[in-house]
């Protein structure tokens, strides 16, 4: 009797066990099932934008193959160059009235070159942000008394904004 009773507990025990182990795979089935949920979620709002970003490359080249015309570049890149002209003046209005008339017209054909300089630099493939940041230091420095650290630090915000015009 005393084996019938250890055979009948050890059942029990392999019958918990089981139930046990069933209850755990139906609940990670259920995590998998979310987790390939938002995999797939994932997946379709990446193809999306993909998507979506082919559209707008076709809308701006005409050209079969990608090659876009002569003409349309050239106004690409003068768009892009009066974008970075007014990320490149935003902010200073107020320091640019207070300058003599003398100093302004300098700022301003300066930062004209500037702007042009780092409109080709953008053609690159590669882009040196230090390059873009030394450029737009030297056209801020004509700004009489100007703070070093303004400096540097207004330098820096106008590249990171010239990049995401890259982008």
């Amino acid at each position: 009797m005393s084996d019938n009773k250890i055979q009948l507990k050890n059942l029990e025990k392999t019958n918990q066990t089981a139930e046990h182990k069933q209850k755990i795979f139906e609940r990670s089935g259920v995590g998998v099932e979310k987790k390939e949920q938002e995999k797939t979620d994932y997946i379709q709002k990446t193809q999306e934008k993909i998507n979506e970003q082919e559209i707008i490359t076709e809308e701006v080249t005409s050209e079969p193959g990608g090659i876009v015309a002569a003409g349309n570049a050239q106004r690409q890149k003068q768009h892009r160059k009066e974008e970075i002209e007014k990320i490149l003046e935003q902010d200073l209005e107020e320091i640019y009235l207070n300058m003599s008339t003398e100093k302004q017209e300098e700022f301003k054909k300066v930062g004209e070159a500037t702007a042009q300089k780092i409109n080709d630099l953008l053609d690159k493939t590669k882009i040196k942000i230090k390059t873009i940041i030394n450029l737009i230091k030297k056209w801020l420095s004509i700004i009489p008394k100007i703070n070093k650290f303004f400096l540097e630090q207004e330098a820096k915000i106008k590249a990171d904004a010239v990049i995401k015009i890259k982008k």
